[in-house]
């Protein structure tokens, strides 16, 4: 007896987080009924195409090792990432030689998902009637970030807001009162939503200077 060839025409159907593969049984199966399947994940890089392995946080359903039926669903994946799936068919021999394995791999790209919420927020330069302030992309933008929404509104009126887009990581709000709080919220989109806004920031106008004219001069 020998160990089985590769399993044959795998297809994949993928969404933002899971990923679900099926496969034909190897032609040649060794000479041997106890053919089972091993999947091996790997995590590509965009740019320089290096991969690395998944890691425990995948989960695999209804197995990873000893698979039994030729299909397997892999969840806790990350959104809009590249992906090697290798299925391998094994049997009883297959351990004799280690070094011959016979798989087929799959490349995927998980889909793009809503960002995850701002969490760094920093304030700029304040003027009486303006607030800068700039912000860092999602810790887990999920895809291509398309554009931010800035909602803002007085302290307590938040019932009339003003909505901003913009496609930069900072803005300028104007026209605000001076010495005034205002409420700044910011919220991420890519091509398959806006994700949460963060949490509240805080900002003051400056208040009006006062101007000795000269002629209170003694």
């Amino acid at each position: 007896t020998r160990p089985p060839s590769a399993p044959r025409s795998a297809i994949s159907n993928v969404n933002e987080t899971s990923v679900f593969l099926e496969w034909i049984p190897p032609a040649d199966s060794g000479g041997r009924k106890d053919v089972s399947y091993y999947i091996a994940c790997k995590k590509c890089n965009w740019h320089s195409g290096l991969c690395e392995a998944c890691g425990s946080h995948v989960r695999y359903l209804p197995q990873q090792n000893n698979l039994k039926n030729t299909s397997v669903m892999m969840v806790d994946l990350l959104s809009h990432t590249n992906y090697t799936f290798e299925i391998e068919a094994v049997n009883g021999v297959s351990g004799q030689n280690p070094s011959t394995r016979h798989f087929v791999s799959v490349n995927v790209t998980t889909n793009q998902a809503a960002p995850s919420p701002i969490t760094n927020v920093k304030k700029g330069k304040v003027a009486k009637n303006s607030i800068s302030f700039s912000w860092q992309e999602p810790d887990r933008p999920n895809g291509i970030i398309l554009e931010y929404e800035i909602k803002y509104f007085e302290k307590d009126q938040d019932t009339s807001y003003t909505i901003i887009k913009s496609k930069q990581t900072r803005i300028t709000a104007d026209g605000l009162k001076p010495a005034s709080a205002y409420v700044f919220q910011i919220r991420a989109r890519t091509s398959a939503g806006y994700g949460g806004f963060s949490r509240r920031y805080e900002f003051k106008t400056s208040p009006v200077s006062v101007v000795a004219s000269s002629d209170q001069r003694q």
